[in-house]
């Protein structure tokens, strides 16, 4: 360590003595046995091993690695970055800086990772006017020194990130952000925190007296897992029995995990170690039989690439509800940088899942995207970046859209997003109350003096999303047409119970995108939140539903925080036929009377003129005088003239068909119980009926 620090000219003698007594002091406290160990290995050894503690997030040995090749090899500036870099990745951010700092003095621009990551360090510390400055000296010689993965688009993006956070200085924020009071947040990792409710917590952290350091010479021991935390007298506190589905193992990491939009299904990502010691994640999933939740299976091997991550899954909705969408983080080769968002597709009706698929380079760039987080109610995906334009670190940002179609990624803002990593966006339904994770400055360090995430709650102080609720009633579509619903003949009108309804925000410049997909209750009713300044449409997911579909309007609700729908009634399609009343033909005859005629011009024309969509089937009976093939026969010349005659009246062939049963399925006795002639009952076998088989 001493002729590490001996490189570092230009500072005064007692700045120089003191900053060699601590690096010292905690190099042999913290690093004595394993300098000891390390100093066995040859230098190409060295590199693979630190290659592996960074693939196990085990930046601790990482350091200790980089700081035995330095003292090999003191002018070697790569193992500078190698130390740096490790600095980095574990979070010490103030001796990351100072670090930096010196490095970049002695020796300024002859690494570009240094100068970078300098910047990076100064947009932490607030100084967003020095970043600037050194960040646009560095892209002038992106071609002249080493550069490592640092891009000249990571470079103008990092510029633009601190552009934006000067012009969020002065910005009036509606925001309310607090670090968790309670026991949930410790000096170790808390990430990924979800609310069940108001008061109930679910997260990932670090497992009670882990050591964060990693040992390559012992099987794999599980360090991250989930919790559970309840709000009591405005302490979070965390209880002792987690609930299923999040699933917890001795052997694997978890923390992570997602359920389906109908609550049967949960991903999660389960991580160890694999065969060459990279810390790698694997999807799995769990549905809910009979109220227990199976065994988690693995998802298919285009989802779960050997050899690379697959993690952090959230699910959102498509444009056809049958499906739902799932984005994960992976680090796969086919992205755009390190760590990419992808996307699989589950279909309901099939239960089978896709293979994943990039969402493309409107959301990935060549940092890294984490910890996605699809908002149904907005239909947009929120994620947290170091490649777009960020205050500092990871900030969080979002876009609207699907699969590989969105608009343009926008920054959340201050306060949730600070010049430090801000991750694992959440909020609930109604949008005024969410989490994230943040190692911002004023939380807890751990023993190796890292600044580890905490979970902070935030909270909107003006009116985030409306809720919209309504009522859908029902009315028979034949009613009032002349017919006689052979089933239930006194049915006029009732409430649409337990319906799935689809919602749908509207776009004069792009497709419509399906918000949600939820059910009435038992009384017709439904509710929903929704993003102010849109238009949407509500469409009832029943093929026995004639005109299901309503639109209305958030635009200029800023000041409204609940709306009730006044919808007409939707029309239902009986599932069974229904009796044309008043069809007479003369005995032993198929042609229509003038009656008839006037009968069908009544009922009939009137209705499939009114509903040009739908499609009718005519079915004739007869009752049983002669013999079953004549009956046969003359249902259905009786039949087929009745669509004729519909067809001389305007209404289009493909919406008719023709059906004649004889004498098969009477609905009276023919005959008395004593044998003789039952006229009233052979009366009402000679009918005409209509069936509604579907809409065009």
């Amino acid at each position: 360590m001493k002729r590490l620090f001996t490189q570092l000219k230009g500072f005064n003698m007692l700045y120089r003595i003191t900053m060699l007594l601590v690096a010292i002091f905690w190099y042999v406290i913290s690093f004595g046995q394993v300098k000891l160990e390390l100093k066995k290995y040859h230098n190409w050894q060295l590199k693979k091993m630190y290659n592996e503690a960074i693939w196990l997030d085990d930046y601790i040995t990482a350091q200790d690695i980089a700081i035995e090749m330095i003292e090999r090899k003191p002018n070697k500036l790569n193992y500078h970055v190698y130390f740096l870099n490790a600095l980095v990745k574990a979070k010490k951010t103030d001796e990351a800086y100072e670090f930096a700092k010196n490095e970049f003095e002695e020796n300024p621009y002859e690494h570009g990772k240094i100068a970078f990551y300098l910047a990076e360090l100064e947009k932490n510390n607030g100084n967003y006017e020095t970043a600037i400055e050194i960040l646009s000296r560095l892209r002038t010689k992106t071609r002249r020194i080493e550069m490592g993965n640092i891009t000249r688009e990571r470079i103008e993006n990092s510029i633009a990130g601190c552009n934006l956070a000067i012009k969020n200085r002065d910005t009036i924020v509606y925001t309310k952000v607090k670090r968790l009071e309670g026991n949930v947040n410790t000096s170790n990792l808390e990430f990924n925190p979800v609310l069940l409710e108001s008061d109930e917590l679910i997260f990932g952290n670090f497992k009670e007296n882990t050591d964060l350091k990693e040992d390559l010479n012992r099987s794999f021991r599980s360090k991250r897992g989930f919790s559970y935390a309840k709000k009591k007298k405005d302490l979070w506190t965390i209880e002792n029995n987690v609930p299923e589905p999040y699933f917890n193992y001795s052997d694997y990491d978890t923390g992570d995990g997602t359920y389906s939009i109908d609550k049967r299904r949960f991903y999660f990502s389960k991580s160890s170690r694999d065969n060459n010691n990279k810390y790698i994640s694997n999807i799995y999933i769990s549905t809910l039989e009979s109220g227990i939740w199976s065994t988690p299976v693995k998802l298919n091997k285009s989802i779960n690439k050997k050899g690379y991550t697959s993690s952090q899954p959230t699910v959102g909705t498509c444009y056809d509800p049958s499906l739902e969408v799932i984005y994960f983080v992976s680090d796969r080769r086919g992205g755009a940088g390190g760590k990419d968002i992808w996307y699989f597709v589950y279909d309901k009706t099939k239960n089978e899942h896709s293979k994943a698929y990039n969402v493309g380079a409107y959301i990935n760039t060549s940092g890294d995207e984490i910890t996605p987080y699809f908002d149904l109610e907005s239909h947009a995906l929120f994620f947290s970046s170091n490649g777009h334009a960020s205050f500092g670190g990871y900030d969080i940002f979002y876009s609207k859209g699907e699969l590989v179609n969105w608009l343009a990624v926008m920054n959340v803002g201050y306060p949730i997003n600070s010049s430090f990593d801000d991750i694992d966006y959440f909020r609930n339904e109604s949008g005024m109350l969410g989490v994230f994770a943040s190692n911002r400055k004023g939380i807890s360090l751990s023993m190796y003096n890292q600044s580890l995430n905490d979970i902070f709650l935030f909270e909107e102080t003006t009116i985030a999303r409306i809720f919209v609720k309504g009522q859908i009633k029902t009315q028979d579509l034949l009613m009032g047409h002349g017919f006689v619903d052979l089933t239930e003949k006194n049915q006029k009108s009732g409430v649409l119970a337990n319906q799935s309804i689809a919602i749908s925000q509207q776009s004069d410049t792009a497709a419509s995108l399906l918000i949600k997909e939820t059910f009435t209750n038992e009384n017709g009713e439904f509710g929903v939140w929704l993003d102010k300044g849109h238009e949407y449409r509500v469409e009832v997911k029943d093929t026995l539903v004639v005109g299901g579909s309503f639109s209305f309007t958030t635009l200029n609700k800023e000041k409204v925080s609940e709306i009730s729908l006044d919808l007409k009634p939707v029309l239902t399609i009986p599932d069974k036929p229904v009796e044309i009343e008043n069809i007479y033909y003369e005995f032993g005859k198929a042609e229509l009377t003038k009656e008839t005629k006037q009968v069908l011009d009544s009922t009939l024309v009137r209705f499939v003129s009114k509903h040009p969509d739908i499609i009718i089937r005519i079915v004739s009976h007869t009752d049983n005088v002669g013999s079953e093939r004549y009956n046969q026969r003359l249902s259905e010349k009786r039949a087929l003239n009745v669509v004729r005659y519909l067809i001389s009246k305007g209404i289009s062939t493909d919406r008719l068909i023709s059906q004649g049963k004889g004498e098969s399925e009477p609905i009276a006795p023919n005959e008395n119980p004593d044998g003789s002639d039952n006229s009233e009952g052979r009366m009402k076998n000679r009918r005409t009926e209509i069936e509604i088989i579907g809409i065009r």
